[in-house]
């Protein structure tokens, strides 16, 4: 190390300025942007049910109402199917479809294949509902992040697809712990239930009240003035 020390000749290094962000540059950017708070709160509603929904109820229902571990591997599996299989379809769906009606549409399968799992009493049932709820779904985040990405500033690009992403998460995380309290005081069959109604009427309200425009005519403007 004395050596390299002596040998080695002080080199100045090049500073770089960094811009100075808002840590809640990525909020804010997202509660000005109409389109951007649609996918949000949407996107909150839907972790909040599809995460306790693939990670608790449904491997309950597998073992507890079926006693047969197995089968959460093949809803698993039939959810994975559909849902990249929705996903490839995507590019196919925007010619004939509006943005509004693939998204709310994916949320509204999702949330009727949520409610037949309260009710299916066969393992077989329980797998196509399953992978019915994921069918549509897949096309959501490509949709998605195509959004993001027309409407995001590229200056903050980073902020707010993080902040998108840690806020749906959150919401999450929060469901798990609610059905989970809500199970143990009533059954696996009720909370799917309430979360089969929730994302429902989240995505028949959202197609009325926050629609996703097919064609973002004020991307350049944006972009200009952020």
């Amino acid at each position: 190390m004395c050596c390299i020390a002596i040998a080695v000749p002080r080199s100045r290094h090049q500073e770089f300025k960094h811009e100075k962000v808002e840590p809640i540059a990525g909020i804010r950017f997202i509660l000005q942007q109409r389109q951007l708070r649609s996918l949000t709160f949407s996107g909150m509603v839907l972790n909040f049910v599809l995460l306790p929904f693939l990670s608790l109820l449904l491997p309950v229902l597998a073992t507890q109402k079926f006693a047969n571990p197995a089968l959460l591997g093949l809803c698993l599996a039939g959810f994975g199917m559909a849902a990249t299989l929705g996903a490839l379809s995507y590019a196919r769906l925007t010619k004939r479809f509006s943005r509004s009606a693939i998204y709310y549409s994916g949320l509204l399968l999702t949330a009727i294949a949520i409610l037949l799992c309260a009710i299916v009493e066969t393992p077989t049932a329980l797998i196509l509902a399953v992978s019915f709820g994921g069918l549509l779904l897949g096309a959501g985040n490509p949709l998605e992040q195509t959004i993001l990405q027309e409407v995001t500033a590229s200056r903050i690009a980073g902020q707010v697809f993080t902040s998108h992403s840690a806020i749906t998460f959150t919401a999450g995380i929060f469901g798990l712990l609610i059905a989970g309290v809500i199970a143990e005081l009533t059954s696996v069959e009720w909370v799917l239930s309430l979360n089969g109604s929730l994302l429902a009427i989240t995505a028949a309200s959202g197609w009325y009240f926050m629609p996703l425009l097919d064609c973002i005519r004020a991307t350049g403007d944006n972009r200009r003035s952020s």
